[in-house]
């Protein structure tokens, strides 16, 4: 199941409505603790496999282990104690654990609001009553497109499409609210309309995302289903969306600049994220370590671990290319993408550039020109850009004068502290082991050697031979 990144606002949501807007108080009091760096809510993903095997998916199943159930109550518990008020449960695909029930129980006990990430195929009549029961926040579902033959071949497993929508009716009628979601991607791109009327249909709310991840280990596959412009702008510029509304002057780029102090991403700030295994993340997308769940406190790991104070204490000014960059107000940058791009966090990426340049042209009604950038063409120039003129830009060096290392899963980061932590193996747990994901179609995410055993949390004995999807 794919989770989305930050916790944040998506780019394209539903235009409000009276009492259904998706800026809620739980939003303004998440956006004022991640200021503070003071965590309201937190991510735990507490299965590292899927039954569904979509093409896009950032997330490389397998490889990481799974806690046990004692192991998540006691990380529920720490959490509860920090503070955090807002509690979403993902995967992988959480709900093939045979404890999930008693997990999403338990949260409810400690007072969490819980919202779910699933796809939806075990999500049955019981299960629905049961977490409508619980009175669960939200329960989010990828549904990539209103039609079968469409979703079905994004997830690789016939007959999803079916067992999502009876997934969505079920939790509507034991009165869950249903949010079903999607990226937006070559595939589904031009039924967007039809989704929207589809998803509505189904008395539930909706949420596409026109951005797609690479995979967590550096895999750049699913950058290759990125929407092009064309279908970018046409996408923004619907009146049933809520882009920003245009000025049509340059001058509101000046006054909406972001300052320099402020921080260009949530990562460690107001959102705990806490891997399969325990692992302590920046984010969903950042294959970084900030410390383990269960090495000594949540709370001092949270507060006191080196790598999560440098990476939240991180600004604009401390981005050589982007500090500089005239089109800053307009960027949505991302420190995992960077370096999986570019093999420097820190340093301008292509898809921040072109998305930024596409943003300007979608909020003020004109396309930038960039000198001696070639016409025509979707491909952006690397920024930093600077204003030459009325929507004229040039771009200009870094400001490092160093260039970017290639891309690796180990990439440098010079800007880390030395003392910056490594896990301890003696405090790190020693989590079950799970079956690999296989299949048959797109590319492999099997590495080489033996099967690894089956998980004692499987949902029966049968879920330990995961069937090849093709």
């Amino acid at each position: 199941m794919t989770s989305l990144p930050h916790e944040s606002l998506l780019e394209i949501a539903p235009a409000p409505t009276p009492y259904r807007s998706k800026r809620s108080a739980a939003l303004l009091v998440s956006e004022h603790a991640a200021a503070a760096g003071v965590p309201v809510s937190a991510m735990i993903e507490i299965a590292d496999r899927c039954n569904e095997a979509c093409i896009h998916c950032y997330q490389v199943q397998g490889q990481k282990g799974e806690l046990d159930t004692a192991q998540w109550e006691r990380i529920l518990r720490e959490l509860a104690e920090l503070g955090v008020m807002f509690l979403s449960i993902s995967g992988g695909e959480a709900t093939l654990r045979k404890d999930f029930l008693h997990l999403v129980r338990y949260a409810r006990e400690l007072r969490f609001a819980v919202r779910i990430f699933t796809n939806g195929l075990k999500v049955d009549a019981a299960m629905a009553a049961e977490l409508g029961r619980l009175s669960v926040q939200e329960v989010q579902i990828s549904l990539y497109s209103p039609r079968a033959e469409i979703h079905d071949r994004v997830t690789r497993v016939p007959g999803s499409f079916e067992r999502v929508v009876e997934a969505a009716k079920a939790l509507r009628a034991a009165n869950v609210k249903v949010l079903l979601k999607s990226p937006l991607m070559t595939l589904n791109a031009a039924d967007y309309a039809d989704y929207v009327q589809f998803v509505t249909s189904l008395g539930c709310d909706y949420t596409l995302d026109p951005k797609l991840n690479p995979r967590e280990d550096g895999d750049m596959a699913p950058t290759a289903l990125s929407l092009d412009k064309a279908s970018y702008l046409a996408l923004r510029r619907d009146p049933r969306f809520a882009p920003v509304p245009s000025s049509g002057s340059a001058a509101a780029v000046v006054r909406r600049e972001r300052p320099l102090d402020s921080t260009p991403c949530s990562a460690c700030r107001g959102n705990v994220h806490i891997e399969p295994n325990g692992e302590l993340r920046p984010c969903t997308q950042w294959s970084i370590a900030t410390g383990h769940a269960l090495s000594g406190s949540l709370r001092q790991t949270w507060y006191e671990d080196a790598t999560a104070r440098a990476i939240r204490g991180l600004t604009w000014s401390d981005l050589p290319g982007c500090r500089v960059c005239d089109l800053r107000s307009h960027c949505q940058r991302c420190f995992a993408d960077a370096e999986r791009t570019v093999g420097d966090a820190l340093a301008p990426y292509p898809r921040a550039c072109q998305s930024a340049l596409w943003k300007y042209e979608v909020e003020l009604g004109v396309e930038p020109q960039i000198e001696g950038a070639s016409p025509g063409t979707d491909a952006a120039p690397l920024g930093p850009f600077r204003r030459t003129g009325e929507h004229r830009f040039a771009v200009t060096p870094n400001g490092s004068g160093e260039p970017h290392p290639a891309p690796s899963p180990h990439p440098p980061r010079p800007w880390l502290p030395a003392e910056s932590s490594t896990l301890d193996p003696r405090l790190t747990p020693e989590p079950p082991l799970v079956p690999l994901r296989r299949h048959a179609a797109g590319p492999s995410l099997t590495p080489p050697g033996p099967r690894r055993a089956a998980s004692t949390l499987d949902t029966d004995p049968a879920s330990s031979a995961i069937p090849t999807v093709a």
